[in-house]
């Protein structure tokens, strides 16, 4: 057992927003500020963002306005040319992205730092919570004081910040405290090596150290420097390098079932795109994304640290205890497959006597049954002549018996014969019942057709009656309402006359010609005298006033 030191993160329970790692330093006098951003680890993201998020990470050097800066950091899209305005490429990922993007922002137009900032927030590509957020968290930085600090900023190098939500991160930042720790180990380390420069995602290259957790009953590791983890997952019998355990979007996996990754015999997968990654569950789907699993042969993984020649013989020691395993196993089994020879032969030992005996007893079983056929042949020549006359007797009793069937047999047809004769003549007396019946329903049914259309007619004709009466009523009162309001017009007309001394002379009314009768329908008959106004005529429904 070894002691190695590690570094432990300290308040982690109280900052759930994951951290951020940025290396700031203002050049050339103040006067150009750059923001180094590397990663971030253990955003909280839902869990449906989790299968495929987008992040980014947004630098901004604005003024000291929140109104500003909220607008900033909840637009989609940044304003275009603006040069304060900056933000890295899409990162598809899980919750712990890896940025390693460089940005400078030119201040020298700028005449006071004391009233910018610099705010930093990462932004997913959709809502992270009911009201259509995009800021997953930022923090800020005062220019005045980084200006003042800035070779603090420089020696120490990246650093860790934690992200806080946007209410505190508008005004605040807080570097991750850490401190040493010194734990026991007894596992070797691994060094992941082969994948060129310039492949993609080849910052998976480096040592790992191996940590205290346990996965699928394996060690853990994780890098020395850029944090990544490598570990065994049950569920897909794969080793995995990703930004966190448990992570659905990683960088690479080799599907081998060994007890250490520097014993790995399987050929590595790695992701072809280093900015765009995809989930377990969608390997193979590469139409549907910008990048997909290829094989990388020269990716290799080696035993390191002290205790590498330790594992090699452990290793050796259990490859020994599996061959011997399978030396006695093997033995077991010769011995098992002789036990079973030995059975058969046992089994075919016993089959022959048994065989042997079976020919025996035939052999005997057919001595006695030639003894019997020659007594039987004898009893047979002595009785020949009982038997013939026994067989006569039987025939002739079949005969009879044959005769007896077939006159029963004729009794049951004629019986049937008759069942359906008495059964044609009650369908045949059912059928005249009812057709008798439906022709007395049917006589009914004209009564009372009939019936009903007399009440009709007689209905219609009183109805007819009193339209003839009514329309008589009618035309007597507009008649005498014509002749009264004739003869008030013609009082009022002889008034004026003898007012104004002028003669007043009757009009002469024609009359219309009568018109010949054309011929009628008998409906038209019956409505003969019922009055109808003709068009354009006038009707006096009340009498007039009578004139003063």
């Amino acid at each position: 057992m070894s002691a190695r030191k590690r570094l432990q993160t300290l308040a982690r329970d109280q900052h759930t927003g994951g951290r951020l790692q940025l290396h700031l330093s203002l050049t050339n006098s103040d006067q150009v500020l750059c923001v180094g951003v590397g990663g971030a680890q253990d955003l909280q993201l839902p869990p449906r963002h989790f299968e495929d998020v987008v992040v980014r990470c947004r630098c901004m050097v604005l003024p000291a306005r929140p109104v500003d800066v909220v607008n900033s950091l909840l637009s989609r899209q940044l304003q275009p040319h603006n040069p304060l305005l900056k933000q890295t490429q899409t990162h598809k990922s899980g919750s712990s992205p890896l940025f390693n993007e460089d940005f400078l922002f030119d201040l020298t137009h700028l005449k006071d730092l004391r009233g910018y900032r610099l705010y930093v927030s990462l932004i997913s590509g959709s809502a992270v919570d009911a009201k259509d957020n995009l800021c997953i968290g930022c923090m800020s930085f005062d220019l005045a004081q980084l200006a003042h600090k800035s070779a603090v900023f420089e020696e120490q190098g990246p650093t860790w910040y934690w992200v806080f939500s946007r209410q505190r991160g508008l005004i605040a930042n807080e570097q991750v405290a850490r401190r040493e720790r010194t734990v026991q180990v007894q596992e070797a380390d691994v060094q992941l090596a082969g994948l060129m420069h310039s492949a993609p995602n080849a910052c998976i290259n480096g040592d790992y150290l191996v940590q205290d957790e346990k996965l699928g009953d394996r060690p853990s590791f994780k890098h020395a420097t850029l944090g990544f983890c490598l570990y065994y997952t049950s569920k897909r019998k794969a080793w995995v390098v990703s930004d966190q355990t448990g992570d659905p979007a990683p960088y690479a996996y080799v599907e081998d079932n060994a007890q250490h990754p520097g014993l790995i015999s399987e050929c590595w997968w790695v992701f072809n795109k280093g900015r765009e990654f995809t989930t377990f569950a969608q390997v193979g789907q590469a139409n549907r994304y910008r990048g997909e699993f290829v094989k990388e042969p020269d990716l290799k993984a080696f035993l390191a640290g002290p205790y590498a020649a330790l594992r090699l013989q452990q290793e050796e020691a259990r490859v020994k205890k599996l061959e011997a395993e399978r030396v006695r196993q093997e033995e077991e089994a010769r011995q098992l497959e002789l036990l079973e020879e030995s059975k058969v032969l046992e089994l075919e030992r016993k089959r022959l006597l048994a065989e042997l005996a079976e020919e025996e007893a035939l052999e005997a079983e057919r001595l006695a049954a030639s003894r019997r056929a020659e007594q039987a042949s004898i009893a047979a020549r002595v009785s020949a002549e009982e038997s013939e006359a026994a067989l006569k007797q039987l025939q002739q009793s079949l005969r009879t018996a044959e005769q007896q069937v077939r006159a029963q047999r004729d009794r049951e047809r004629l019986k049937m014969q008759e069942q359906h004769r008495l059964q044609r003549e009650a369908d045949a007396k059912e059928a005249v019942r009812l057709a008798k019946e439906k022709e007395l329903m049917d006589a009914r049914r004209r009564e009372e057709e009939a019936k009903l259309q007399a009440e009709q007619d007689a209905r219609k004709a009183a109805e007819l009656r009193q339209a003839r009466l009514a329309g008589d009523r009618e035309r007597a009162r507009l008649e005498a309402q014509r002749k009264m309001q004739e003869e008030r017009e013609l009082l009022r007309r002889q008034r004026e006359s003898a007012k104004t001394g002028k003669e007043w002379k009757r009009p002469v009314i024609t009359m219309p010609k009568k018109t010949s009768k054309s011929k009628l329908t008998p409906a038209d008959e019956d409505l003969r005298d019922t009055h109808v106004p003709e068009p354009g005529k006038f009707l006096l429904t009340k009498p007039l006033r009578s004139a003063r």
